[in-house]
């Protein structure tokens, strides 16, 4: 994982974040069991359901020390980005159009050196050409 995509749970806070941890769960199956009690069906089990999904983050954090981006893979991050790219600019494409588009945003995202290196050769710009700058002005702006 990239450098900056993760903390690392200090020694001297774990015991802390280990018991709100526990408490905040708690207090989560006591309110669980008020609305049982109290016969709200559907709260208690919107809210078991819910339970069993919100710490399962924490948990990973507290069991390897590493606190980690919001998804915890980073193949969920890329299919997330995926999708959230060609979710509409791709609608009706065919299937071979859409993998070509997904894996240049796979190489555009995540690996930068050889984007540029691709379109380099795609577009033939290997060093066969320099462009020398001989003069540069600046004018007011013709639009105002």
């Amino acid at each position: 994982m990239p450098q900056g995509d993760y903390e690392l749970i200090k020694e001297q806070d774990r015991q802390a974040v280990e018991e709100k941890y526990q408490s905040s769960k708690n207090e989560i199956n006591e309110l669980i069991a008020v609305f049982k009690e109290k016969g709200y069906r559907h709260g208690a089990e919107y809210l078991e359901n819910l339970s069993h999904r919100i710490f399962t983050n924490i948990e990973i954090w507290l069991k390897t020390g590493v606190i980690a981006p919001k998804t915890t893979s980073l193949l969920e991050r890329i299919f997330r980005e995926i999708g959230r790219r060609i979710k509409r600019i791709t609608w009706g494409w065919s299937d071979a159009t859409v993998s070509k588009l997904s894996q240049m945003i796979i190489l555009k995202k995540y690996s930068k050196e050889n984007w540029e290196k691709y379109w380099k050769q795609k577009l033939g710009i290997e060093g066969h050409f320099s462009i020398h700058i001989r003069s540069a002005c600046c004018g007011p702006c013709h639009n105002f």
